[in-house]
Order: structure tokens, then sequence, then C-alpha cells
């Protein structure tokens, strides 16, 4: 009998970083960004056969995905990760995100995190709409989060009025703070419309914040923000505060391995 329970519990702390965390204990936790994936790859883009390759060689190394709540759920104490966590992310929510991404998380049993700019779901002409917003939540595989309701202004020349959420040139400070707090509001009442949740995780566009954003960010219930510093994450059970301003590596056009990417940042 002794046997037994040794063996069973030798087999949950290889498969799990800890079957009951307990305090201070450190994972390790890379994050991948995606955007587009488009047969022609690009600049903010994958193609579907370098996805696919990516996506098995993380499996084939032993890495499991998982979803933010999991982290939050590690941090508070209530919940054990795998040995090898990563989570997956997308950004902006792209059309190719459903018609290209989905198909092969399921057909892989994998997960990722897509952050929308939600304005833009209300008619989707370049990303996936609500309907298939809750389609994509409904798979099991994969869950919406915040990337603004309408601030991520975008320009090839760079030359935006307002760079990602930060306040404007010639902007009083009251003035930005209603105008962020009004476009999270937007995105929380959005998504509770749509998908019957509030957003649990804020991506910053172009990683852009500061400390009244991350304040603002805490007050309306957000437990995890993430930037786009490259790095592998430590998350400690008991340090909530270790899920804000979380690293990520993009993963966008690059065409060498990506296990090995992610050695490179640690």
């Amino acid at each position: 009998m002794l046997e037994v329970l040794l063996s069973i519990l030798l087999a949950c702390t290889t498969a799990l970083s800890g079957c009951t965390p307990t305090a201070g204990s450190e994972v390790s936790v890379p994050i991948l960004m995606y955007h587009h994936v488009t047969e022609e790859g690009g600049t903010y883009a994958v193609t579907p056969d370098k996805l696919r390759q990516d996506f098995e060689d993380l499996l084939d190394d032993g890495y499991t995905t998982v979803f933010f709540e999991d982290l939050v759920n590690y941090t508070e104490g209530e919940g054990a990760l795998p040995a090898k966590p990563i989570v997956i992310t997308f950004d902006d929510g792209y059309q190719s995100n459903y018609d290209w991404a989905l198909p092969l998380l399921e057909e892989l049993d994998m997960k990722a995190e897509i952050s929308v700019v939600a304005s833009a779901l209300n008619d989707g002409r370049w990303t996936f709409d609500w309907e298939e917003a809750r389609e994509l939540e409904a798979s099991g595989h994969v869950k919406l989060q915040s990337h603004t309701y309408d601030l991520h202004e975008y320009k090839e020349d760079g030359r935006v009025k307002r760079y990602g959420v930060l306040q404007a040139k010639g902007e009083s400070a009251k003035a930005w703070e209603k105008v962020f707090r009004g476009d999270v509001q937007a995105v929380e009442d959005h998504f509770l419309k749509e998908l019957g949740h509030a957003p649990l995780v804020y991506t910053y566009p172009y990683g852009a914040l500061n400390r009244k954003t991350e304040k603002i960010l805490k007050e309306n219930g957000y437990k995890v923000t993430l930037t786009v510093e490259k790095g592998v994450n430590k998350i400690r059970v008991g340090k909530t505060g270790d899920l804000y301003e979380m690293y990520r590596i993009g993963a966008d056009n690059y065409e060498g391995n990506i296990v090995e990417l992610i050695e490179t940042h640690r």
C-alpha cells in the first residue's frame, strides 16, 4: 500500500508543479505573442504551416498550454500547474484567429488567449465578430481578453495621435483619465453583454503603460496585464503581483525553432 501511495505522489509531482502549491513555490511561465495568421506571413503574422510547427514543437518539448486564469489560481494558492506551462496569446482579434488558429488548437488539444480590440468586433470587418467570439470561447480552447475598446490606433509610419492608451500630446491628465476609464468601461460593458463575463487580462497596445494605468486596471478587477517586453515570467504562490506587467516573446515572422527562441529569453 505504501508503495502505491509513493508512486501516486511521484507521478503527481512529476506531472505538476505541485499538487497543493505552497507559499513561495515558483514556476517559470513563457508567454508567446502572435497576431495575424496568413499564407504570406509578414512582420506581424505567421503562416499556418509555421504555426502548426511551433505548436507541435512545444508539445514535443513537454509544454502544456494553460489559460491565464490557471496562473491566477496558482498565485492565489487554489490550483496547481503543469511542469512546463506556457500561455499562447494572439493580439487584436483577426479573423484568421478564428479561421486558422481555432481548428489547429482543437486538433492538437491546446489553449490560447485572444486579446481583442472590442469595438472592431461590432462589425467584424477585419476581426471575427461577437457571434464567432462566442464560438471561440464555447470551444473550450480559447478565452478572450481586452486589447482596449477603441484605443489601439495603428499606422505603418507610426504617426499616431495617441501611443496606445497613454496621454496624447496636449491632452490634460484629467481629460486622459476620463478617456482611459471610459474605454475600460466600454470593454467591460461589451464583454458582459456579448460573452457574459468581464475580461480578466489587459493587453497593452505597444506595451505602453504607466503606474496610473496599472492602478486603474486593478481598480476595475483586472488580475493580469501584458506588455511586449521580452522575457520568461516567474510566478509564485501568494504573489499575485507577479501577474502584472508580464513579459511576452514575439513569435510572429520567426523562422527558427520556437523552443530555442524561448530558451534564449530565460
